[in-house]
């Protein structure tokens, strides 16, 4: 059911020390949010990041994974997130 709910949405697979993870791309992230995350302070960014990763991962489940995995694997996640997101002309 939930592979119907996102069949018109762009997402990217990323592939972590726990296995595969489904995430809205983030080309379908609206600017407003982007623009937020830019302009906010670095010491915050981080969290908007962590906000955006957990609104846009197809199984909400996989949060409490991400959320407890040091800041340098989840920022190797942000990283294969990006780039998923920049090279996916496709839907998954």
């Amino acid at each position: 059911m939930i592979d119907k709910a996102f069949k018109d949405i762009e997402t990217v697979s990323v592939d972590t020390d726990f296995g595969k993870i489904r995430l809205i791309s983030l080309e379908e992230v609206p600017m407003t949010q982007m623009k937020r995350f830019m302009r906010a302070p670095h010491e915050e960014r981080m969290s908007y990041m962590m906000d955006f990763m957990k609104v846009c991962l197809i199984d909400p489940n996989d949060w409490d994974k991400i959320s407890s995995l040091p800041i340098k694997k989840f920022n190797v996640i942000v990283q294969s997130w990006m780039s998923g997101s920049e090279n996916n002309n496709n839907k998954e």
